[in-house]
């Protein structure tokens, strides 16, 4: 009875110290920052851009029951999102987007919830492998906070929805770790490596990695067979079968990747395939590698005016914001570099465990910034092998956190000093306070609170633009918007921005869109070339093709639409609809 009451005290233990308060502080914290008490969860946060490219697809889960085809837009066919891969592999994302979706049939909700989600989920993972590497709980917990709060975490936000997921960096690197450290050595039979709770712990991670982020998928892979190499190395005696465990994982990264894939293989045999889709210049691989001072130079807008005026000195725009690791992380990253040059004392030393995975930590972190950093490996690799993966940039993420476990070991060795006094015990407790409350005022800037009442504004305007189209036209009618916009990734054009003409969709019940079909089909082809002839033309081939009306964004003309809206009107007849701000347009056929 003794011992089931203190299996149960330790339990109750676990889940306060290692969920209950991770959670809430992160909650805590994530309310302060991004003033959460203003918001209206039914709203998104970001209402524009690529977060407008989650949304559809979020809301095409919720209308359809999954992502793969959306009947509601890229009318008259449909979008099947096949040809355009990114999104298609990260299943994890939007098998959770879907389990949401059962309790809610808000596609705004479901986006905020997720993205909320995604803050403690990172605390939690973070906060449990810094202890699994014998940091203290209250280091290890500043350590999983500043981790959270990245500026990544906040300038991906919605936009990038899949890539702000990023919960799963630290239990990889932990499993980086154990190969490095020889956790996964065998003298005996291949079971040996692979029938433990640790290996079959890895297996299951890299599955989940796989499925949630493609970047992160690729980097992990690279990541394995560096940290396969650093254990090989670290021995007197190079046995390859050190290289089984590390080759294995990144074999069932490809496979799951590969099985992510199958429809797209499977549509592309049916259909053809279509280049055009996901077309990607191997310079990208240049425009977004990474630059070390953007790792270590303070925020843009930060919140002290000096610190805001010196990164502005080495502001290469971009995407380049998102990959500051803070002041801490930077000491931690500099920690590191400077480690490498004490790797062979600390070794001989063998401190303890910590102090040997700090060793490998540094050098993970090296061959981290080498495929990363412009000109390197990710250059190479786009140049000469495949240029699918871009933005070598998000490898920033686990730089981040080798950082941050960098600095954690500062910390730690504060924290394992014995104080003979309880005031000098309390000062530490302090400085720990500090740290947290500094790192987060450093780490995020006022730029992180979403504007919510315009926010609200905008998407209300819409929505009730939407709602009397809906009331013009029967249920299922096929709208055709103006002007012709490539999707994905058809730039900005004048005044409307990519992804614009999903607002209409957003905020649509039983109307289908013309926007949306994939770029390079049949479907794309006959919109772009219609959208090219006379207005009168025009409107008698969508009439015939079934179209009920014309939708015109005005912010895409140069003369806001004065021109077409005219011609329009005189063939139609009749007086359009128009939104409350004037900047949509539409006529019933």
């Amino acid at each position: 009875m003794q011992n089931k009451r203190s299996k149960d005290k330790s339990r109750l233990r676990f889940i306060l110290l290692y969920l209950v308060v991770p959670v809430f502080l992160s909650l805590l914290v994530l309310t302060i920052v991004m003033q959460l008490w203003n918001a209206n969860l039914f709203i998104p946060f970001q209402y524009k851009w690529d977060s407008l490219f989650y949304s559809m697809i979020v809301k095409g889960i919720v209308d359809n029951g999954w992502y793969w085809y959306n009947s509601f837009i890229g009318a008259p066919d449909g979008l099947y999102i096949f040809s355009f891969p990114a999104p298609v592999v990260d299943v994890l994302n939007f098998l959770i987007i879907k389990v949401i979706s059962f309790f809610t049939n808000s596609w705004a909700a479901i986006l905020n919830f997720y993205y909320v989600l995604t803050y403690p989920l990172t605390a939690v993972t973070s906060l449990y492998v810094l202890k699994r590497f014998d940091f203290s709980y209250i280091p290890a917990l500043v350590g999983s906070m500043l981790f959270t709060f990245l500026p990544f975490h906040f300038y991906r936000g919605e936009a990038h929805l899949t890539t702000s997921a990023y919960y799963l960096i630290p239990l990889m690197v932990m499993v980086l770790l154990w190969i490095t450290s020889g956790k996964f050595d065998f003298k005996g039979k291949f079971k040996d490596a692979f029938l433990n709770k640790k290996y079959l712990f890895a297996v299951v991670l890299t599955v989940l990695v796989a499925a949630v982020n493609i970047h992160y998928a690729f980097f992990s892979c690279y990541l394995l067979l560096i940290a396969g190499f650093i254990n090989l190395f670290n021995s007197e005696r190079r046995f390859w079968r050190r290289m089984v465990v590390p080759l294995s994982l990144i074999f069932v990264i490809i496979l799951v990747v590969s099985a992510n894939l199958l429809p797209t293989w499977i549509y592309e045999y049916q259909y053809g395939e279509n280049p055009i889709a996901y077309d990607r210049n191997p310079i990208e691989a240049e425009i977004y590698a990474l630059r070390v001072p953007e790792l270590i130079l303070p925020l843009v807008n930060h919140r002290i005016s000096f610190f805001a005026g010196f990164r502005g000195i080495y502001f290469t725009g971009g995407e380049s914001p998102a990959v500051s690791l803070g002041i801490f992380g930077s000491i931690g990253f500099l920690f590191l570099l400077f480690i490498l040059f004490l790797k062979k004392k600390i070794l001989q030393k063998g401190i303890d465990k910590k102090a040997d995975s700090l060793v490998d930590v540094s050098s993970l972190n090296v061959f981290a910034l080498f495929v990363a950093m412009t000109g390197f490996l990710g250059s190479i690799f786009a140049h000469f092998i495949s240029s699918s993966i871009r933005c070598y940039n998000r490898m920033s993420i686990f730089i981040a956190f080798f950082s941050i476990f960098a600095f954690v070991f500062i910390l730690n060795v504060i924290k394992e000093k014995k104080f003979r006094t309880k005031l000098k015990a309390l000062l530490v407790y302090c400085i720990y306070l500090f740290v947290l409350v500094l790192g987060i005022f450093d780490q995020t800037i006022p730029a992180f609170v979403p504007s919510y009442e315009k926010t609200e504004a905008i998407f209300f305007e819409d929505e009730t633009f939407i709602k009397k189209i809906e009331e013009e036209v029967p249920a299922g009618s096929m709208i055709f918007q103006l002007p012709y916009h490539q999707f994905p990734e058809g730039g900005h054009v004048a005044g409307m921005l990519d992804y614009d003409h999903f607002r209409a969709y957003l905020h649509s019940e039983n109307l289908k869109w013309s926007y949306g079909g994939m770029k390079g089909e049949p479907n794309d082809f006959w919109q772009r070339e219609i959208a090219k002839k006379p207005i009168n033309e025009f409107l008698e081939e969508i009439k015939s093709k079934g179209f009920s009306g014309v939708y015109v964004d005005t912010n895409a003309y140069l003369d806001k639409g004065k021109s077409i809206i005219s011609k329009i009107e005189d063939l139609v007849k009749s007086k359009p609809i128009l939104s409350e701000n004037g900047r949509f347009v539409f006529f019933k056929l």
